[in-house]
């Protein structure tokens, strides 16, 4: 999952459904189920995880 995508669209449906949280799908070859709810200047995403990939800036 790409949460990236989920935190802009978050706030939007967010305050086009009138809801707090929403539930979200994301229906690709690596789909999955998330909560995001929205916070003042956050979005708050939570859901299973599985580390894919790993880097480190330096």
């Amino acid at each position: 999952m790409t949460g990236s995508a989920h935190c802009p669209l978050g706030p939007f449906w967010s305050q086009r459904l009138g809801k707090q949280e929403i539930r979200a799908r994301q229906a690709s070859e690596r789909s999955g189920f998330l909560l995001v709810r929205p916070e003042q200047d956050r979005v708050i995403l939570s859901g299973q995880a599985v580390t894919v990939w790993r880097g480190e800036l330096v």
